[in-house]
């Protein structure tokens, strides 16, 4: 789970939908993986805890 209470798992989750729908053909994981992580450094989630979470979403 994301240590960060004004940015929830589920808030994660829904911003990755979001970018997946909105690159409609073109995916470039490495640009989404980006804004991705750059949201959740914004929101106070560390490197390590987002690489966690993908780990946990991933399996």
């Amino acid at each position: 789970m994301l240590e960060c209470e004004s940015y929830s798992t589920e808030n994660f989750v829904e911003d990755l939908i979001d970018e997946l729908d909105a690159s409609e053909e073109s995916l470039d994981i490495d640009q989404i993986n980006m804004k991705m992580l750059h949201n959740a450094l914004l929101h106070g989630i560390t490197p390590e805890q987002y690489t966690n979470e993908l780990k946990l979403l991933v399996e």
